[in-house]
């Protein structure tokens, strides 16, 4: 059987994007490059191609967006809109709230989406499953042992603004855990945390997947709008007031303590809507 070319975003194969990131985020690829010494990845891209191989039973191999059979994890659906191969999508989201081009040359078949927010965009909202791929992340992964510490995964740009990203860690009492590390090392600190708090969006998936109370923030630096955030949230049924760093850097142990405590009485609530979402990807899966 063939492998499955699946597209995700990944610098290390185009030498294009890896130009362009290096030209406008270089401070952040430096900071994460020197701390994690791991060369240009984003652990939550990185899933795709582990948890497609999984779930679909099959080698899969990095493709061109043109080129791809199959699109997964992230905020990818943009890129399909230009000419290529008949391309499957499963779970995958757009990035902004504009709607996409209508007359796409492109043959696109929707199994899954990751949420109504995209699915509302692209005129499909009720026809497909939702969820983002990385909610399968345990059953992937597995079970880490257990730390019962409190995590912090920053979204990528906050690298770039190191003191101000430790000063918070330090105020919160959170152990950072970079997004650019190996997505099987990043998947167990947070499955074994007892308490995240993220402004990755597949921090705030992951968290999810294993049930592990999660406390999500918009980027300080600005440079995600919340489109994605909601389109997944609205989901899972997870709360869609993204918190502000400053607020909880600021609020009293206390304060935050109590915030912890509803996190964890959200999560609890939202697990029926995690396991259908999971149980819609899976289904999704098999009409590939």
């Amino acid at each position: 059987m063939n492998p499955i070319r699946l597209y995700w975003w990944n610098l290390r194969r185009s030498p294009k994007s890896l130009a362009a990131e290096l030209v406008y985020k270089p401070r952040s690829w430096i900071r994460a490059v020197v701390t994690s010494r791991e060369l240009f990845l984003n652990f939550g891209d990185e899933m795709s191609r582990e948890i497609a191989e999984a779930v679909f039973g099959r080698k899969v191999i990095w493709s061109a967006a043109e080129k791809a059979d199959l699109v997964a994890v992230g905020s990818i659906l943009e890129r399909m809109e230009r000419p290529g191969a008949p391309v499957s999508v499963w779970g995958s989201g757009l990035r902004s709230g504009a709607s996409p081009e209508e007359d796409t040359e492109r043959e696109i078949r929707y199994l899954a989406v990751r949420g109504k927010l995209t699915a509302d965009r692209l005129g499909i909202n009720g026809q497909v499953p939702m969820g983002d791929p990385g909610l399968l992340a345990r059953e992937v992964f597995g079970d880490p042992v257990k730390k019962q510490d409190i995590v912090y995964v920053p979204h990528f740009s906050e690298l770039a603004q190191w003191s101000r990203l430790t000063q918070f860690c330090d105020a919160v009492g959170a152990r950072l855990i970079l997004p650019t590390a190996k997505p099987q090392n990043v998947v167990r600190e947070i499955g074994s945390a007892r308490v995240v708090f993220s402004a990755s969006l597949h921090g705030i998936i992951v968290a999810d997947s294993y049930g592990v109370p999660v406390v999500p923030l918009l980027p300080f630096s600005g440079a995600e709008s919340p489109f994605k955030y909601l389109d997944y949230m609205g989901v899972v049924g997870a709360r869609t007031d993204l918190q502000v760093h400053a607020d909880l850097q600021s609020a009293s142990e206390h304060d935050r303590e109590s915030l912890i405590g509803f996190c964890t009485e959200a999560t609890e609530l939202r697990r029926p809507a995690v396991a259908e979402a999971k149980e819609g990807l899976l289904a999704a899966a098999r009409n590939y």
